[in-house]
This record gives structure tokens, sequence and C-alpha cells, in this order.
């Protein structure tokens, strides 16, 4: 009986160790949002709460256009892949307006994944002519960036102070992002773009979407609305199959060791 109790307080041992392992850290930073209307000469900057996955912010423009913006972020997670995004960015207004927009989302305290990863970058959204003509065309980017050095708030990102130096950063390079309004009708956009990188921790994750080129964005008149949805991932790159299999049966392993162990030492007692 005595060595019964002895074995199952191993096992509840070992379980507790495997599940330390895996475990996910506990820090937790803020979301922030920086919005620019001037083509990023200043920002108005807004931070969620301690834990707060979802957080939203917004401006009016001295065209009276509004911007609002919604943020997420999954931090903490785990090991397999980290996010942030720019959840909708959604603007609207009745007069037509020139909006020379930078919108900035990030995290930081981004502990896993470490090693071979994907840095990947999508983005998703639509906008409605309204009623009124208006013949200009918008062309934008959106890049998502990874901060393996200092992990500061945007870090990674063109003129942000104590930003990465080159080789400790990562980034999926320039998206184009192209806007052409239509009266009356709706028309979407996406893309993709991914790359491969060595991540290091802690880090940070941040993302731009910009519209300052061509005069910036064209809202047109009539209630004319546009919305975009940008997101930055960061996965880990998946361990061949033989070596998760290898790394899986060494508890196994121990386990056998320990109970060979204890048989070779019962029959010399």
């Amino acid at each position: 009986m005595f060595r019964g109790k002895r074995l199952l307080s191993f096992v509840a041992v070992l379980f507790a160790g495997a599940a330390l392992l895996v475990a996910t850290p506990a820090t937790q930073a803020a979301i922030t949002i920086a919005i620019s209307t001037n083509a990023g000469a200043t920002f108005t900057t807004f931070t969620g709460g301690e834990n707060q996955k979802i957080f939203s912010a917004g401006v009016t423009t001295a065209g009276g256009t509004d911007v609002s913006v919604s943020a997420s972020t999954n931090q903490p997670l785990g090991a397999n892949f980290v996010q942030v995004a720019q959840t909708q960015i959604n603007i609207s207004g009745n007069s037509p307006d020139l909006i020379a927009l930078v919108v900035r989302v990030s995290d930081v305290d981004f502990a896993l994944p470490v090693g071979t990863s994907i840095l990947s970058s999508s983005f998703s959204g639509s906008v409605g002519g309204g009623t009124a003509p208006n013949p200009l065309a918008s062309a934008g980017t959106f890049q998502s960036v990874a901060d393996f050095n200092n992990g500061v708030l945007f870090g990674g990102l063109p003129g942000v102070p104590g930003s990465a130096p080159l080789g400790s950063d990562a980034t999926t390079g320039l998206q184009a992002v192209a806007v052409v309004p239509v009266i009356g009708i709706t028309t979407s956009f996406s893309g993709d773009k991914a790359t491969t990188t060595v991540s290091t921790a802690p880090f940070s994750l941040s993302n731009e979407f910009r519209f300052v080129s061509a005069g910036g964005l064209s809202i047109p008149a009539g209630g004319a609305q546009f919305q975009f949805t940008g997101t930055t991932t960061l996965s880990a790159v998946p361990a061949p199959a033989g070596v998760v299999l290898v790394l899986a049966g060494l508890p196994v392993l121990g386990f056998g060791r320990w109970l060979r162990r204890r048989k070779t030492s019962v029959a010399t007692a």
C-alpha cells in the first residue's frame, strides 16, 4: 500500500512538471492604438487596460470625417502563435475629405513562440462610393513588424524611438492597398504576405495602415464608408514529427527507468 502511494505521488509530480513546461507566461501588457490624420506628423495615442483583449478608440478630422479603430490581441496565449490586429477601421462622413491617415496597433511583452517562426500579415476591406461623384483613387500600404530587440511599442515601424536596429526585427514589408471609390457601389480588396524569421523573447508585435500618398485617403460625399481589417501573426514552425515523438516519449522513458530501479532495489533487499 505504501509503495502504491509513492507511485501515485511520483505520477502526480510527473504530470505537474509537464504542465509547467507548457504553461503560458502570465505577462500581460496593454494593447495600444495610435492615430494620425496628418501623415504621421503627430499621433493621438490610446491604451487599453491590462488584460484587455479588445479595445476601441476614435478621432474626428477637421473635415468632419469620423475615424474609429478597434484593435485586439490574444496575449498571452501559448507556444503556437500570437497575434495583434486592427480588428476594424471604420471611416465615414457626409462631406468629401482627403485624410493623410496613419493607424498603428501594437502590444509588447510577448514571450512565445521563440525560435524559427513565421511572421504573416493579412488585410481586407471595402469602400462604399457614396452618392456623389469622386474620381480620386487612393493608394496606401499595410505592414506587420516584430521587434525582437527592445520589444518596444510600435518597435520596427518607421520613426519610432527605441525601435529595433536592423537585424533584430522582422517585417513582412509593405503591402499595397488600392482603394477606388465607385458611386453607389461597394468594392472590396485584400492581401496576404509572410516571411520566416527567428524570434527571441520578449518581443513586440505591431502593424501600420498608412494612406499618405496621392493626397491621402479619399472619402466621397453622400454617406460614403470605408472599412479595413489588418492582422499580424507570429506562428511557431512545427517541429519534425520524429522530434515531437522523441520529446513526447521522454517522460515515459524516465518513468520506465524509475520502475526498473525500484524493481532492482526490491529484489536485492
